[in-house]
């Protein structure tokens, strides 16, 4: 599943223009059609009757079947605004890091480097990678993360002394309900 939104509008638009080639291709093929006919005399088919045959079966197959492109829904939107692969990847590092000996001040810091590394990870991944364009889409994704960082603790549990595990507890199932429901623009 490609992880870019399919919107209404985007949808209407890659209908529209299939409608439009198959009409131009009806006419163009119908137009021909009727000039084979008014220079054909006899009942053979003529050499430009399987010419112009030949050229409908290749136009045909040009313009394919219709697309089947159809609006995301809240679901559609809801897996592909969270970036599972880069929490997952988040999730590695830390439990790498919880394992390792290392200093409990040295932790935070590690922490928050491979926050920032996992997002700008989820940049590179939807714009390079999945191909987003949609500002909405990248910010509602590097929120998704930030929420879901902010629930499991990560630097923020270490760095700030207001930190509750409550907060995260509350914030992410609200987002991950709300944010579904919004559509970016075409």
């Amino acid at each position: 599943m490609a992880r870019k939104i399919v919107t209404k509008g985007q949808v209407d638009k890659i209908n529209q223009e299939y409608d439009k080639k198959k009409k131009e291709l009806i006419s163009s093929l119908l137009t021909e059609a009727e000039q084979i006919t008014t220079k054909r005399g006899g009942i053979k088919k003529s050499e430009e009757e399987i010419a112009a045959e030949a050229k409908m079966d290749t136009l045909i197959a040009e313009i394919g079947s219709k697309p089947t492109e159809k609006e995301d829904t809240y679901s559609d939107r809801l897996m592909k605004y969270i970036p599972a692969e880069i929490i997952a990847l988040y999730l590695t590092f830390d439990t790498i890091i919880r394992s390792a000996q290392t200093q409990p001040d040295s932790i935070g810091v590690i922490n928050w480097i491979i926050f920032f590394f996992c997002f700008l990870a989820i940049i590179l991944v939807l714009v390079k990678k999945d191909n987003v364009k949609s500002l909405v889409q990248i910010s509602i994704s590097l929120g998704a993360f930030i929420v879901w960082i902010f629930a499991l603790g990560g630097p923020f549990k270490e760095t700030f002394d207001w930190y509750r595990e409550l907060y995260g507890a509350l914030l992410l199932p609200a987002y991950t309900f709300l944010v579904p429901f919004i559509t970016p623009a075409d």
